[in-house]
């Protein structure tokens, strides 16, 4: 960075602020200074002047206050002849204002009045001794008096009652009285010497008289009785006294008033005194806020001056620095501005200056520069972009394009586009449309982009454009032009005329394609239609003939004594199930496969769904001597669960089922535990081992697949089809649990499964759900004996067999051949139970339980589907219709009998008179 040679703008602007401030200091220790000399000058003449006239004001209010106290208590002297406590300070008091006192006169006037106090106190006080003397005095010549008048009143008493003379007495008398009364007399003329003082000479004067004359008086008792003449000795020394005293307070008195003169001047000329101190008291005060008046309009005379000199200096020097350090620079960069905003390429230079103005003269230098390489960069970009560029002012006309734009408009550069319209273009003929259109981006103040356009070309094709248009604004947001781009999209255009013809063709193959895969789900769910009613079918006419087949070997084993025969009828009976399982294998792996498979969430115990697969096969582990052993924990024997007891169990059955098939001696163990117990939920791992042939790896692979076995051996030595270990996995699997198999050959195998269980909350658990020890069949016989059922079936063997069931358990059953019959006879009759088959001649099943069910006697007696359509969808077209159980063909004698009891229980005790036959 190059060094400054002079001043910069901020460091002049600090040096202004800089002087300013200093001015401003000057002003301020100006003023500082001019009011401490006021302040200082006031100060010297309070403490020369102002004190004084303080102190001498304060100084005439004691003196006077005390003169006014003491001319109080002297005349509380002259009047009662007492002086108070506070009184006797005066002197003292005086003497300490003598000490304050500045003035020599004063001082010493002051001085001789406290003594002049002190003496006239002192005098009181001596008057006041004689007057308490004279009172004492007074008081013992009036005792006396009243003594010789005791003497006397009883002199008189005895002269008279003695018959002599008594005038003597009587005289006696009159002078004692007399006595009493110039005493008397005495007192009150020293009492007015006491309170006048002007007659005070002769009132003493004339009491002396009384005195002398009370003494010659008193000589006249010496001639009485010898106690008179003792007491009137006695009040000769008294009255000798009197005198003495008020001759005492006779001199005090004159040397009172002597005092009291000489006291009053003194007082006269202390008061003249103070009166001139309070006169130049006044006079030095106006003199001292004179001169207090004349330095306050000296000192703010000068401040103003000094103060005015000060700013206009700063002033002068701001305007100096403002016009030739700020406005000439600034003036010339505005030039530079002004030729920059108008596009000049050359711009002015201006005197080189070495501060912050000489830093913006370069910037703007080096802008001008810099907008001029844009300018050309910008030109360069518009020309060498691949996409047409253009803007034209308010009125359509165009004031600069790009190369490009220039070529589409025939023409060999973009200045011959200045100032043209879109109706001097070869686009003449669309020159109106894009008018509208710049006017709509103008009124809009929108951009208008990507739209697309034709226009025509010089050589009078039509090409076709993607066009944009934006508003152009100047720098206070108005519009004063429009800038626009487009690119020729004609062969774009093409090309999608191409794609949609092509799409075009593809969605009428996609409709073709769409329309034959339409057919082939409709023929797809036909055929499955087909393959649900072949199966629904083939079940009923494969179930209705087991089941007379089952139904006869079962009357028929009942009735044959032969043994050989009996043995025959088993092996029948022992084919005729086998067909049977088969047949439930085909339906349940057409269920899976078509997801129609569901599952129940009812209550069941474990021990009970064991106990059910030990029933079923033990006969057959028996005949070939093995041992069927389980292996359950006790608390999992018994807990409360919720699952599908049935599918649970046919799980078992195939596997436990399988291992006595394939083992020859040894053991079958059933094993139950339970992991990963939560509060709602419980895992059981179930495994079936046994001691047979093995499985060797190869085989394992495939064991699970349907129809298949370990090897086909296998097939021809043990038989089967293959299907039950497929469906016990796809069981196990849609149950949300898993399958596998643990066997090496010739050591036996271990197959295993694991299902999710959910537990039963105490609120679930209702009766024991163990069988009870006595069979169903016992149970009717001796409760419901007599009972009236009706049995609807077509079919004379299933009625035959269904009958034989029925009677054989103590009902009486009336038979009905198709549904019209059966509900004719509802409506007649109350029956407990009835049985219905669901395809009948006439009236179906479904059909007539729904007619029993809207009126008849029986449309609250339970009704059981027994029927051979054994699928859920028949089950629930059942139950829809208004049956209670669902019994598919074949029929088990012990589940018909255990749902007859149970459902015969339910029923109102005792049976409806009507009902029972």
């Amino acid at each position: 960075m190059r060094r400054r040679l002079t001043a910069s703008l901020s460091s002049k602007l600090i040096a202004l602020a800089l002087i300013n401030a200093l001015a401003l200091a000057v002003l301020a220790s100006i003023v500082w200074l001019a009011y401490g000399r006021v302040e200082t000058l006031s100060t010297e003449i309070t403490r020369k002047q102002l004190s004084s006239v303080i102190d001498n004001a304060a100084l005439g209010r004691e003196i006077s206050a005390v003169l006014s106290r003491l001319d109080q208590d002297i005349r509380r002297c002259q009047d009662h002849n007492q002086v108070s406590g506070e009184t006797s300070q005066l002197p003292a008091q005086l003497k300490a204002l003598a000490v304050k006192a500045e003035a020599p006169s004063l001082k010493e006037s002051i001085g001789y009045l406290a003594a002049t106090t002190e003496h006239l106190l002192s005098h009181c006080n001596g008057i006041r001794d004689s007057l308490g003397a004279i009172a004492g005095t007074e008081n013992q010549l009036l005792e006396q008096l009243s003594a010789t008048e005791t003497l006397t009143s009883r002199a008189l008493i005895d002269q008279t009652l003695a018959g002599r003379n008594t005038d003597y007495l009587d005289q006696v008398m009159t002078l004692v009285i007399g006595y009493r009364e110039s005493v008397m007399l005495i007192g009150r003329e020293i009492g007015k010497a006491a309170v006048n003082t002007e007659s005070e000479q002769r009132a003493l004067v004339a009491a002396l008289a009384m005195i002398d004359d009370l003494k010659l008086r008193l000589q006249t008792l010496t001639a009485a009785t010898p106690e008179m003449a003792g007491i009137a000795r006695k009040m000769r020394t008294a009255v000798q006294r009197y005198r003495e005293h008020i001759v005492v307070m006779e001199s005090d008195l004159q040397e009172f008033h002597t005092l009291l003169t000489e006291h009053q001047g003194r007082v006269g000329n202390v008061l003249t005194q103070l009166q001139q101190l309070d006169r130049e008291t006044n006079l030095e005060a106006e003199a001292f806020l004179a001169n207090l008046h004349t330095l306050v309009e000296k000192t703010s005379t000068n401040v103003l001056w000094i103060a005015a000199i000060i700013v206009i200096s700063s002033l002068l020097l701001t305007g100096w620095f403002i016009r030739n350090g700020i406005q000439h620079p600034l003036d010339g960069i505005l030039r530079q501005i002004s030729q920059i905003r108008r596009g000049e390429r050359q711009v002015d230079d201006l005197v080189q200056r070495h501060d912050e103005w000489g830093d913006i003269q370069s910037a703007l230098s080096e802008m001008a520069m810099q907008l001029t390489q844009a300018h050309e960069l910008l030109r360069d970009v518009i020309d060498t972009a691949p996409i047409r560029v253009f803007w034209k002012d308010l009125d359509g006309c165009y004031l600069g394009c790009n190369q490009l734009f220039a070529r589409d408009a025939g023409r060999q550069g973009p200045d011959e586009m200045v100032g043209l319209d879109d109706f001097a273009m070869p686009w003449a003929a669309q020159a109106e449309r894009y008018r509208a259109d710049d006017q709509a981006v103008v009124r809009s103040k929108q951009a208008r982009l990507g739209y697309e356009e034709p226009q025509t070309s010089p050589e009078g094709k039509t090409v076709w454009l993607s066009t944009s248009k934006v508003p152009l604004k100047d720098a206070e947001g108005k519009v004063i032009g429009i800038l626009g781009i487009y690119d020729d999209i004609t062969l774009r255009k093409a090309t999608e005329l191409e794609l949609q013809s092509h799409r075009l063709h593809l969605e009428d193959l996609v409709e073709e394609r769409t329309k034959a895969l339409t057919e082939a789900k409709i023929a797809a769910e036909a055929a499955s239609r087909a393959k649900s009613a072949f199966l629904a079918n083939m079940s009923h006419e494969l179930r209705t003939p087991m089941n007379g087949v089952l139904g006869m070997l079962m009357l028929a084993s009942r009735r044959m004594a032969d043994a050989k025969g009996l043995d025959q009828l088993d092996k029948a009976k022992l084919s005729a199930e086998r067909l049977l399982g088969l047949l439930n294998d085909i339906l349940d792996i057409s269920k899976i496969e078509a997801d129609r498979m569901v599952f129940e969430s009812i209550p069941m115990e474990i021990s009970t769904v064991i106990e059910q697969v030990t029933n079923t096969l033990g006969h057959k582990a028996k005949e070939k001597n093995l041992a069927l052993t389980t292996n359950v924990p006790a608390k999992l024997m018994t807990q409360a669960l919720k699952g599908d007891p049935l599918r649970l169990g046919q799980i078992l059955i195939n596997l436990v089922g399988n291992a006595i098939k394939f083992t020859e001696k040894g053991v079958i163990s059933i094993r139950a535990a339970s992991f990963d117990e939560t509060h709602d939920q419980l895992q059981v791992r179930f495994e079936v081992g046994d001691t047979g042939i093995g499985i060797d790896h190869y085989a394992q692979t495939r064991l699970f697949n349907a129809f298949e076995q370990a090897d086909n051996s296998t097939t021809r030595q043990y038989g089967g089809t293959g299907l039950g270990l497929a469906i016990s996995k796809h069981l196990v699997q849609l149950m949300g649990g898993r399958m596998g198999v643990i066997s090496f050959p010739g050591e036996g195998s271990t197959f295993w499964f694991e299902l999710p269980l959910r537990k039963r909350v105490p609120e679930m658990l209702d009766v024991p759900l163990s069988s009870p020890t006595e069979p169903a069949s016992l149970r009717l016989l001796k409760q419901f004996a007599g009972t009236c059922v009706l049995l609807a079936e077509d079919e004379p063997t299933a009625q035959e067999v269904s009958r034989y069931l029925l009677e054989d358990v103590g009902m009486h059953v009336d038979v009905a051949e198709n549904g019209e019959l059966a509900l004719a006879m509802a409506r007649q009759n109350r029956y407990a139970l009835i049985f219905m088959d669901m395809q009948m001649p006439t009236m179906n099943g479904v059909e007539a339980t729904r007619a029993i069910r809207a009126n008849s006697l029986n449309r609250q007696t339970p009704i059981f589907a027994m029927t051979a359509n054994a699928f859920d969808d028949d089950r629930d077209t059942c139950l829809a219709a208004g049956m209670n159980e669902h019994i598919s063909k074949p029929v088990q004698a012990g589940k018909l009998y255990d749902t007859m009891h149970l459902w015969l229980e339910r029923q109102a005790r005792p049976l409806p008179p009507e009902s029972v036959c």
